[in-house]
């Protein structure tokens, strides 16, 4: 196959983005890096395959873009941890997603960023890591350049571009390219440090009567299938042209699994599952699904404020006891509790010895609080109808309880003795305890993301959180 122009021929192959396969390297005009920017390196993302055990082939962006795996199977990933990537065999093995607009890339700028650690690059003229296009040359491949001979990245469409760099077989890398459709730039990224940028790349139109495809070519097209051989993890397409400095917090982020207890999405594809991988998977009782705040249909879950919560079976970890910690909860509430407060994590029985994360009540204005052996609250009110993250963060050593709201410090109280909750209850989401003497306390509103840690998140990590698919 051939790319569609090819000013300049080199003998090596780079990352690479185009929708047609010629590992000789299309050059059109270098020129200087991207400009840096100060934006989320989360916003504007359009999938997230973490490729785990635990998330498998789904998308975890919120915009549903689950995929099917094929004889895959799970490996060890950049950080050591066993099955935390997903296992290609450069024969069969691939994930197809299905069509939506959004994956199609047409006419807007993007980034496309993936983790691979290849065992062998492929015969033919790529190792596809994904791909949307038909046999045509309207689609894009974002992959490794072949011909079993050392490659680069590069990336495939009516124009083929490719990066400097070889990517080395057997070790771990992190390759992004990133397109501005304005000047119809491509810019390579290879372990978070820019490689090259190339113009002249006209920008892709991916077809709708095709899937998205991770680790092969598309199916129908008359290739061996460009096949990876060796393993992928982290993969995410974003709608928009990450900056430098976002690249390299992609690279090196604060990792905001570290210490994670418990983490509830709440939404269609999980249910009430947890997906830290501690399983602490919950039973919904009431709840429906609702819009989350990034838009996106059945992505949150909706409490009544009457008889809607989650029910999650006690664990040690689950009890903070003598612990750093750090609960994290995304709400949209609709209406303030007639009562005390709005109950969204709880974890008590009738004595002071467990904790409450929630909004003060008493059908007035109400900011964010934590109730145990002490109560504190933050100064800033958390007004109805609108989506906010609450973050309580809580240093055992000083008995300091930070809490920021919306990634933002508002408040720090002292004097917190830490909790202990009880063994012989629950946790709710949603509610109070289901045996103290209360209304019930019921939270009555939307809850999405909630998150528990076992250690004090940093400013900076909570403003990750915050950013994060936001």
């Amino acid at each position: 196959m051939k790319a569609l122009q090819i000013l300049k021929k080199v003998s090596l192959c780079g990352v690479i983005m185009a929708s047609l396969f010629s590992c000789s390297k299309t050059i059109i005009n270098e020129s200087s890096p991207l400009p840096k920017g100060n934006t989320s390196a989360d916003s504007g993302l359009i999938a997230h395959w973490p490729l785990d055990s635990v998330t498998l082939a789904n998308d975890v962006s919120g915009r549903h873009h689950n995929g099917i795996s094929y004889n895959t199977t799970f490996t060890m990933d950049r950080f050591g941890k066993k099955n935390g990537a997903f296992y290609f065999n450069g024969i069969n093995s691939f994930i197809a997603v299905n069509d939506s607009a959004d994956l199609r890339l047409t006419n807007t700028d993007f980034t496309l960023n993936t983790w691979v650690k290849l065992d062998a690059y492929n015969a033919s003229y790529s190792s596809a890591m994904i791909t949307k296009r038909d046999n045509g040359p309207g689609g894009y491949v974002s992959g490794i350049c072949g011909y079993a001979s050392t490659g680069g990245a590069g990336y495939y469409g009516y124009m083929s571009a490719f990066s400097t760099q070889v990517i080395n077989t057997g070790a771990w890398h992190m390759l992004s390219s990133v397109y501005t459709v304005a000047d119809q730039k491509m810019s390579f990224y290879i372990d978070g440090v820019l490689n090259k940028v190339v113009t002249g790349i006209i920008p892709p139109n991916a077809p709708a009567t095709v899937k998205l495809y991770i680790g092969r070519d598309d199916i129908n097209s008359p290739t061996n299938g460009y096949f990876v051989q060796g393993a992928l993890d982290d993969i995410r397409i974003y709608g928009r042209a990450l900056s430098a400095t976002e690249i390299q917090q992609l690279y090196t982020p604060a990792d905001l699994n570290a210490g994670l207890i418990a983490y509830w999405p709440l939404d269609t594809t999980n249910g009430a599952r947890d997906l830290s991988g501690n399983h602490h998977n919950g039973i919904s009782s009431n709840t429906t699904l609702t819009t989350n705040r990034l838009g996106v249909a059945k992505s949150a879950f909706y409490f009544n404020g009457i008889n809607s919560f989650i029910a999650v079976n006690d664990s040690a970890d689950l009890r903070l006891t003598n612990t750093d910690f750090t609960l994290n909860t995304w709400v949209k509430l609709d209406a303030y509790n007639a009562s005390y407060s709005s109950a969204m994590i709880t974890k008590r029985d009738n004595g002071p010895g467990g904790y409450v994360s929630g909004i003060s009540g008493y059908a007035s204005t109400g900011g964010a609080g934590y109730y145990g052996y002490m109560s504190a609250f933050s100064t800033q009110v958390i007004n109805t109808g609108a989506w906010h993250m609450l973050s309580s963060v809580y240093t055992v050593a000083d008995q300091k309880m930070s809490f920021y709201i919306d990634g933002v410090l508002n408040k720090v109280a002292t004097g917190i003795t830490p909790p202990n909750a009880p063994a012989t209850v629950k946790l709710y989401i949603g509610r109070d305890d289901i045996n103290s003497p209360t209304n019930g306390y019921f939270v009555q509103g939307a809850l999405d993301d909630i998150r528990i840690y076992g250690r004090s998140l940093t400013a900076a990590e909570v403003q990750q959180l915050f950013n994060l698919n936001n």
